[in-house]
């Protein structure tokens, strides 16, 4: 029982805190940190068993970075199903300053999660977060204004069966959402509150504090990004690999939290299939 507690209070804390977690594990006395499948064997074990669905996919793949990040593993081994690069583990990231826009921006950042303010008031990235992330960021912030339909909230102040035609365009719950874009509703209501998909308030029509996201926003943001659940339904191919394909091919994602869905630049992604054919 006490196990089960501890390994709740490491998980509700995010990918950040596992991958904290794993990373001490290696560090204890008496314990040879050298090859992780003696560190992580019976938890791996656990997380390929057949009875976890895709919605244990997220916490695989942390499992996964950690170990590609941290470890050499040779080329072709599997890990949780992803055959390794054969890339050297990198080092731990360090803390780096933020410059430019990033810099110029470091409150908007520390608002979506990239970013924290230490005890000396200095913003700085979060630890998942890279540069190249960075890039990613400033590359969605000077492509966005430019984008109709993107933004706040407004209210849907129509009522009744013909609410949605009074209000001059569909919307669409963030239920469904989530299911035509294959993304958690999780990020589903992060893409809405920065202004990536266009949200309304629907209080009116549905229960308190209900939003729901126009049709319109939801086709502008399938012609600019694809999510990697898409991706996976199209190729016929597991989430994981995919993931694992991208990441070492540097194609750019969106830049969010860890704990969100994946989600590329669709003109990225075609560009890097191109380069395969």
């Amino acid at each position: 029982m006490s196990f089960g507690a501890s390994g709740y209070d490491v998980l509700k804390d995010g990918p950040v805190a596992l991958s904290d977690c794993l990373a001490a594990l290696s560090r204890e006395d008496g314990v040879d940190g050298r090859f992780f499948g003696r560190l992580f064997g019976p938890w791996t074990t656990w997380l390929k068993s057949r009875s976890l669905g895709d919605e244990f996919e997220s916490l695989r793949d942390v499992v996964r970075r950690h170990v590609f990040d941290h470890f050499s593993v040779r080329r072709g081994v599997l890990v949780l199903g992803v055959p390794s690069e054969g890339k050297a583990a990198l080092n731990a990231q360090k803390p780096f300053p933020l410059k430019g826009f990033a810099k110029r921006n470091a409150e908007d950042l520390v608002r979506r999660g990239l970013a924290k303010r230490q005890a000396d008031g200095c913003i700085v990235p979060m630890g998942f977060v890279t540069q190249r992330m960075l890039e990613a960021y400033e590359r969605e912030r000077k492509s966005f204004p430019a984008c109709k339909g993107f933004g706040a909230k407004v209210p849907v102040e129509a009522r009744g069966a013909d609410a949605e035609e009074a209000a001059g365009e569909a919307h669409l719950s963030t239920s469904a959402v989530a299911q035509e874009l294959r993304i958690t509703a999780k990020t589903v209501r992060y893409l809405v509150e920065n202004g990536l998909l266009h949200g309304a308030d629907a209080s009116e029509l549905y229960r308190r504090g209900t939003t729901v996201v126009t049709a319109g926003s939801l086709m502008q943001f399938r012609e600019i990004f694809i999510s990697l659940g898409e991706l996976a339904d199209v190729a016929q191919r597991p989430q994981g690999a995919l993931s694992m394909r991208l990441r070492n091919a540097d194609v750019a994602l969106l830049a969010m939290p860890h704990d969100l869905s994946r989600i590329f630049w669709r003109e990225d992604v075609r560009a890097y299939v191109a380069t395969k054919q």
